[in-house]
């Protein structure tokens, strides 16, 4: 279709229906881009140097769109003649980084300024253009963590590692941060830097409280080695809700139990009782009874004891549960008689009780 248009010299019709066929197949999942590739090189041999740069232009800024477009780019723009266009998109991108007073539009400029770079790279662009391309935006973040990437696939740990320990110092935003310490756990396993990762492991731990993480560093321990270093780890989150999912990791269930008792909370005991093995059952049912006894103590509306009546027909799924809805009945019967919309809400469990 594209020949029709070189054979009329209809070039700049011809252009208008490359950009409509390239829009068209971006959302065409299934099509493939190996015979546009081939109509873009020849169509390009027809064009003047400054409409080749518009194709480029247009082609740059559909990079988000399919991976593939990268691939036209790098076989038809992979050469220095292209850079001043290059370098002015990215231009122009970063402005939007650096000045856009929307999160959501600068953010999508950021993914966008990332992705860019990574595909570029995997599919071939010429590193000289790639550094000309990014030289005067090095103090962004995104390109920053595209960079040290770069370093860490040549082998060039050094470089990485400087630039990522100088990033550490200067970067407190939550996000890119992360991404920091993510690459120099990364660094730090290509190097083998073991006693090093260790120690920024549970930096990582304690700052993100991720189970992954944890699991990382418990394998660069034997077991006794590593029975100190979890007590430490254990002690460091004694008041925090991270302890919960670090006794589920280590299949301590007396102590999760015994924890979200003292919590005081059904909605902690909801998210974990699917996760504490049957032979615990008895447990459980004795662990909600104890925090339904303290949360009584002090009265309440009529919705929180609706939770509470639902929360004891619950306790019956389990063998022991009727027994101690039972006599949790009898004994509030007495003690909160006078908690007229209490008693009323229990209702439901006395007729649940009768249909055993």
């Amino acid at each position: 279709m594209i020949s029709l248009y070189i054979d009329h010299n209809e070039l700049e019709k011809g252009t208008v229906f490359l950009q409509w066929l390239i829009d068209a197949m971006a959302y065409e999942t299934n099509c493939s881009f190996d015979f546009l590739s081939q109509e873009i090189k020849h169509f390009l041999e027809k064009l003047e140097k400054n409409q080749k740069e518009n194709i480029l232009i247009y082609l740059l800024n559909r990079v988000e769109k399919r991976d593939e477009i990268m691939d036209i780019i790098v076989q038809s723009f992979n050469n220095m003649e292209y850079v001043d266009v290059f370098r002015n998109e990215m231009n122009l991108w970063t402005k939007e980084i650096e000045y856009n007073i929307y999160p959501a539009l600068k953010q999508r400029a950021k993914n966008f300024v990332s992705l860019f770079l990574k595909l570029a790279y995997e599919k071939g662009l010429d590193d000289q253009i790639l550094d000309v391309t990014i030289q005067d935006h090095q103090n962004l973040d995104c390109i920053k963590h595209w960079q040290i990437k770069r370093f860490m696939d040549k082998e060039e740990y050094l470089k990485a590692r400087e630039l990522l320990e100088e990033s550490l110092k200067t970067c407190q935003e939550y996000g890119p941060r992360k991404r920091y310490k993510l690459l120099y756990k990364e660094l730090l396993i290509n190097q083998k830097d073991t006693e090093t990762l260790k120690g920024f492991l549970r930096e990582l731990i304690k700052s993100y409280r991720d189970i992954e993480t944890y699991r990382e560093l418990k394998n660069l321990y034997s077991k006794e080695e590593f029975r100190e270093v979890r007590f430490e780890i254990f002690s460091e989150f004694s008041y925090d809700d991270f302890l919960l999912k670090l006794y589920v990791e280590e299949h301590n269930w007396k102590s999760l139990l015994k924890n979200l008792s003292m919590r005081s909370d059904l909605n902690f005991l909801n998210m974990y009782e699917k996760q504490i093995p049957q032979e615990f059952e008895a447990d459980i049912v004795q662990v909600y009874k104890e925090i339904l006894e303290k949360n009584a103590q002090l009265a309440a509306n009529r919705n929180v004891y609706k939770e509470w009546a639902n929360t004891m027909i619950h306790m019956m799924e389990y063998d022991t549960g009727s027994q101690v809805v039972r006599e949790m009945l009898y004994r509030w019967s007495r003690l909160y008689s006078s908690r007229r919309a209490m008693q009323e809400e229990l209702q439901v469990v006395y007729r649940a009780l009768s249909d055993e």
